[in-house]
This record gives structure tokens, C-alpha cells and sequence, in this order.
């Protein structure tokens, strides 16, 4: 399907305004949770000569350098306009819903299925979660060079030419850099092999699975020698491989099931951890990805779009899987591109049902009817979700009513109410999140901030240092601690703590707020005013903080005043 094509414009142009539409309640919405450290207080992105620095090392513990490249042009050309940061974010979702289609065609869908597809895929509620939340929709740029290469895979094994693979291999690289997701696509390649041929033996096939692997490796090396190892760093797993393998075993059907019935959607979800391969849901779980597995071997070259749209679901899902241990089991903007296997099994379906293909038919016209309706569902719930997105306080508050035992929950509504000057004691709420997920370091740390209102400064200090050993790279235990040697007077501590918090944050508010305090009473109010300067040119929301390097500036000016 060429989407520039007059016949497929139209089609195009419809997805293209649906997806608009369904998200126009989150174009106005401001940079919330994610996008302030990564989009607002990102100094680096302001610079389009810190460009190539990107490709030598890391930012927040990840390496993408297209995303933060993305950033940095977007700040070039806009600043920090949030209403051109979420055109771009609904720009990228609509290209790979368009690519999408390109890929159902390809696949063997009819015409008037793949636009169904690509509609489903566009308007389904599930996505808000990375649509919406401007951070996670940049990493879009890396799936539509994923999308993009798979396609023209398909195009070179349909019809050979070593530009094709040249380019499909390029296009991998390319989203490599933008998102790690787009290490499933060689896995993809290979299971549309297994289904649809099953032997492996024509040339194509194996010059694509040697070109694919050969830059996926390239890029792992790369990814190791930048970051220092090939997964993300400063995570302490909480949970045990073992652990890990049997939650997962229950979670993935918990996914599944998401993606099908998309209701009570939220950014987080409470997870019980399973310890024991013998509990029921585990061994229910296991028996289920058994089966699953069993079918997929069966299989193989039996051309089955169903089959491989299961393949296609498992292989996404699985740089979320916690083999190599992550901070999240469950979320629904890990169901992006696995997503898309769901949407092939359910177009298979409607595809061999033969209700579109009956011309005139009442049929035909029921199928479509239905088609039309869950369609327009869709786009109202994702309308309703960004909505909810559109305000943080509201996204958190709606979470809670849904999950009032996931951590991140938990504390994010804690953060934001005490960043509002609510009144209302946000301590319980952090105290209840260390009773779900004792190793939360968020959690950890408001509790820490409670304790030291309070004056219990060892209780402070243990949960800040806590915090810090089970994720050294995490600035909030730093800032905590920060604050509290001051509280204590220990200001050669309080310094040591903000210069290690410079070196994992360089713009920190808190770090530049401590070191200005540490010079003022040090008497050196040439550097105190210096950083308690960069806390006012600052554009966090901490206006406490801001207020109280506002007040010290101006007493270092009376103090200069003759």
C-alpha cells in the first residue's frame, strides 16, 4: 500500500484526522511527571551543538540519541512551546499507525481491513499512555524507523533487491538509536519466516537475518561501551530472577488482557509478586505460555496472519519482560507495539469471517456497522484518557480511585500534592506505598522528607540512605540528603551530596540551592549569589525553593548596598 498514492490518500488522511481528533484533549496539556526532568530541566537540549555528545553517552540512565536529538530540535525550533511538542508527539503516533496499515498489507489483509487495522491501532485507548505523555511519545521516532525497516524487509523478500535490504538494515539502526524497542524487529522478521515459510533457506531470508542481527549486535556493543553495560544502569533489582520469571508468567495474560478489554486504564498498576512456581496463577500462567508456545511451534509455514499476530505480541512484549531486571513489571505503554500483534489476530479473524467481502450484503453492512462503533469507543475513551493526562494532579487522583496499592501511584500523588501546597498531610499516602513496595525509591524518599519536618533526622538519613543504595544515580535520595546535612549543620557532607547530585543532574534546583546556601554562610557571597541565581533562572516549580533563593539574593545585596 503506497499511502501517496491518490486511491490510499483519502484512507491516510482519515486515520490521520481520527488520531487527531481522538487526542485534541492533550494538545494544550503542559509538560507533566516525565517531561520535567527529561524535556524542561534538560540543559543539554537547548544546545544543537551538544548534538554528537548524545551518540557518546548517556542521558537519565538510557541511551538514545535520536529522541534527545528530536528533543534538541524541537527546542530549536519552538523552545518550550508544549503545544508544538504534543503536535509532534500526535505526528509520530499517526506515522506509525500509517505504517502499520502499510504492514497489514503486505502481510496479506485486504484493502479495507488494513485501514481498519490502522484505525484500531491509531484510536485505541491503551496508547494514551505513551501518546499522551510527551516524554515516551518521542520515543515514537525510533518505532517509525522500526516500522519503516520491517516494511522494507517485506519488500525486499517480496521482491528481492539489495537496496532494499541495505536500506531496511539503515532504518534499523536508525530506530535502534531512537528507542530499544526496535531490537524485537529482527525477532519479528524471523517469526513471519517461521510462519510463513518455515525453512529458512532462500538467500533473502538469510542475508536479511545475518544483516538485521549482525547491526542489532553492533548496536548492543555500542549501547555497552556508552553506558557501561548493555542494560539500563543504577537499577537494584528488588526481586529475584526466579520471582521475576513467575510474576511475569501471570502478568503477560494481565497485558493481554488489557489490550483487549482496555477499561480502568491507568499509568501504573500493584503487581503481587509470586515466589513459589506452585501458586495457582503461576502455574495457570506457565501452562498458558506452554500452549501458546506449542501452537506457534505447530505453526510453522502454515502462513497463518493469526499466528504470527500472537508471535508478534510475545516478541514486543519481551524487552519488558524482566529477564534483564527492570523497575516496572506491568504498564500500559509497554503494550505499544505488541499491541499491533493483537490487532493482526483480530483482522485474521475478521479477514478469513469473509463479512467484508460480501458485497451489498446485510452482512456486510452489520460488520461494518460494528466495525464504525467500536472505532468511535475508542476515539471517545482516548479523548476522555487525555483528557485525564492533560492535568497531573488529575491523572494521579484518577489512578488512585483505580489502584490505591501501586508505589508510583501512591507517591507521584503524594509529590503532587505537597508541589501544589494542598493542605492535606501527604505522609500517609508515602507511608502506604513502603507498605506495598518497601524498596521504593521515590517512596522512600518522600518519607524521608516527612521525617525531617518532623525533626526525626535519623529516621531522614536512613530512608534517604536507603534510597540511594538501591538506585546511586536517582537524584531524589541525593536531595534529600542534601537538605538534611544542612538541617544538621554538617555542611561539609551537605556539600559533597549536592556535588554528587550535580554529577548525575546538572541543572538540579536543590543542588544549586544547597551549594548557594553552603557559600552564603560561609561568607562568600560572590558564589552564593552566583547559584542561588541559577535557581531563580531555573524553570522547575519548586516556588519554595525559588522563594527562599530570592530572599538570600536579597540579603547578599543589602549586604553589598554601601
Amino acid at each position: 500500500m503506497n499511502i501517496l498514492n491518490r486511491k490510499n490518500l483519502l484512507p491516510a488522511l482519515l486515520i490521520a484526522v481520527a488520531v487527531t481528533l481522538s487526542y485534541a484533549s492533550t494538545i494544550a496539556k503542559p509538560f507533566i511527571w516525565d517531561d520535567l526532568p527529561f524535556i524542561l530541566y534538560e540543559e543539554a537540549h537547548r544546545e544543537l551543538s551538544n548534538i554528537p555528545s548524545f551518540f557518546t553517552q548517556g542521558q537519565h540512565m538510557l541511551y538514545r540519541p535520536l529522541r534527545s536529538t528530536a528533543y534538541a530540535l524541537t527546542y530549536a525550533l519552538f523552545e518550550y512551546n508544549s503545544i508544538a511538542y504534543r503536535l509532534i508527539a500526535i505526528a509520530f503516533h499517526i506515522a506509525v499507525s500509517l505504517l502499520f496499515v502499510v504492514v497489514a498489507r503486505r502481510l496479506g489483509l485486504s484493502r479495507s481491513v488494513s485501514i481498519i487495522a490502522g484505525l484500531a491501532f491509531g484510536l485505541h485507548p491503551i496508547h494514551a499512555d505513551r501518546v499522551a505523555n510527551t516524554t515516551a511519545s518521542f520515543d515514537l521516532l525510533g518505532l517509525i524507523f522500526g516500522f519503516a525497516a520491517f516494511v522494507t524487509w517485506l519488500n525486499y523478500r517480496n521482491l528481492g533487491g539489495r537496496k532494499r535490504l541495505v536500506a531496511s538494515g539503515l532504518l534499523l539502526f536508525l530506530g535502534l538509536l531512537g528507542s530499544e524497542e526496535c531490537a524485537t524487529i529482527p525477532l519479528l522478521i524471523a517469526g513471519w519466516i517461521w510462519v510463513d515459510d518455515g525453512r529458512f533457506r532462500q538467500s533473502r531470508d538469510r542475508s536479511a537475518l545475518l544483516t538485521t542481527f549482525s547491526i542489532l549486535a553492533m548496536y548492543l556493543v555500542i549501547r555497552t561501551v556508552v553506558l557501561g553495560q548493555v542494560a539500563r544502569v543504577g537499577l537494584d533489582p528488588a526481586h529475584p530472577f526466579a520471582a521475576r520469571m513467575f510474576t511475569m508468567t501471570n502478568v503477560v495474560w494481565h497485558q493481554m488482557a488489557k489490550g483487549v478489554f482496555p477499561f480502568s486504564l491507568r499509568p501504573a498498576y500493584y503487581v503481587d509478586i509470586n515466589t513459589s512456581p506452585w501458586s495457582l496463577t503461576v502455574l495457570f500462567g506457565s501452562a498458558a505460555l506452554i500452549a501458546a508456545a506449542a501452537y506457534l511451534l505447530k505453526q510453522r509455514g502454515s502462513k497463518s496472519l493469526f499466528a504470527f499476530g500472537l508471535a508478534w505480541f510475545f516478541i514486543a512484549l519481551a524487552p519488558f519482560s524482566n529477564i534483564i531486571p527492570g523497575d516496572t513489571f506491568m504498564a500500559e505503554r509497554y503494550l505499544y507495539s505488541p499491541l499491533a500483534g493483537l490487532i493482526l489476530m483480530a483482522c485474521a479473524v475478521l479477514e478469513r469471517s469473509g463479512l467484508l467481502a460480501s458485497e451489498g450484503s446485510s452482512r456486510q453492512t452489520l460488520a461494518k456497522a460494528l466495525a464504525a462503533t467500536c472505532l468511535f469507543l475508542m476515539a471517545v475513551f482516548t479523548f476522555n484518557r487525555g483528557y485525564i493526562w492533560s492535568d497531573e494532579l488529575r491523572l494521579w487522583g484518577d489512578a488512585y480511585q483505580k489502584d490505591d496499592r501501586a508505589a508510583l501511584i501512591l507517591s507521584n500523588l503524594g509529590n503532587q500534592i505537597k508541589r501544589r501546597s494542598i493542605p492535606k498531610d501527604t505522609c500517609p499516602l508515602f507511608d502506604r506505598s513502603i507498605h506495598f513496595n518497601p524498596d521504593h525509591v521515590e517512596s522512600l524518599v518522600g518519607a524521608g522528607e516527612c521525617a525531617a519536618r518532623r525533626g526525626e533526622h535519623d529516621k531522614a538519613m536512613e530512608l534517604f540512605s536507603r534510597s540511594r543504595q538501591l538506585n546511586p544515580n536517582h537524584a531524589g535520595p541525593l536531595e534529600g540528603l542534601a537538605q538534611l546535612y544542612v538541617l544538621r549543620g554538617e555542611m561539609d557532607e551537605a556539600d559533597k551530596a549536592a556535588r554528587r547530585l550535580l554529577a548525575i543532574e546538572p541543572d538540579s534546583l536543590v543542588a544549586h540551592y544547597v551549594l548557594g546556601y553552603i557559600y552564603f554562610d560561609a561568607g562568600d557571597t560572590k558564589k552564593a549569589s552566583a547559584q542561588f541565581s541559577r535557581v531563580i533562572a531555573s524553570k522547575n516549580p519548586r516556588r519554595d525553593i525559588v522563594e527562599s533563593a530570592m530572599k538570600f539574593l536579597g540579603l547578599i545585596e543589602r549586604q553589598v548596598d554601601p
